[in-house]
């Protein structure tokens, strides 16, 4: 656990990421995904928090932007 370990960086890479895993059973997605990254921030904040954290994601969160011709504007 965080509270355990007390480390000095994180780097946050769990996730469901099958997309039509995603779509069959998006409630279990969301709960995965984004309470479980809550849960962590969470945790470093009370227990690590001087570590630095890295959140990863892949294009998918951009959902149908990549069909377009233009770049994407982040």
């Amino acid at each position: 656990s965080v509270k355990d370990f007390c480390p000095t960086h994180v780097v946050h890479l769990a996730a469901r990421s099958h997309v039509p895993s995603s779509f069959a059973n998006p409630e279990r997605t969301w709960a995965v995904n984004v309470m479980g990254t809550l849960n962590l921030i969470e945790a470093v904040r009370k227990y690590a928090p001087e570590a630095g954290l890295i959140f990863a994601g892949s294009s998918e969160v951009y959902g149908r932007t990549f069909q377009k011709i233009c770049p994407v504007d982040e």
